[in-house]
């Protein structure tokens, strides 16, 4: 915890603390990412987003996205096998059902953030309507299974 002298009172600023660089803090920041998903919380995973895929996609479509497109809400997955790349970039992997994929996490600014891969980045740097009409053609939007 950060704690700021104001006046000779101690002020906690939440937020502020730098998180470990560790393999454990790593896991903890992407399954927070995800839980944040699975829950219906897009606004709260985007945050948990890297700069990089911050500017790939604004907040306000990023929840659009997630509203037509919700997939299966509560459905969520394990973050397994973490390891450090380097002092400022993990890999692990993500567990849902019998799949499993990459994912990334940087650190930036004293925090572990969600990097998405360079084909999410792509995707979700087009249009909204273009995001979703893609979405619909190869599958991965099912409206209505929230």
């Amino acid at each position: 915890m950060v704690f700021l002298a104001y006046r000779g009172a101690g002020v906690e600023v939440p937020g502020l603390s730098a998180e470990p660089r560790t393999v454990e803090a790593a896991r903890t920041a992407l399954q927070h990412a995800i839980d944040r998903s699975a829950a219906g919380d897009a606004g709260g995973a985007w945050d948990l987003l890297s700069k990089r895929g911050q500017a790939a996609v604004s907040r306000a479509d990023y929840i659009a996205y997630a509203q037509a497109c919700p997939g299966i809400r509560g459905l969520t997955g394990e973050v397994t096998d973490v390891r450090l790349l380097t002092s400022d970039r993990a890999v692990g992997i993500l567990k849902v059902l019998t799949f499993a994929v990459q994912m990334v996490a940087v650190y930036e600014s004293g925090h572990w953030k969600w990097e998405p891969d360079a084909e999410q980045v792509e995707r979700r740097s087009r249009p909204l309507a273009e995001q979703i009409a893609a979405a619909h053609a190869d599958g991965s939007c099912q409206p209505g299974t929230s």
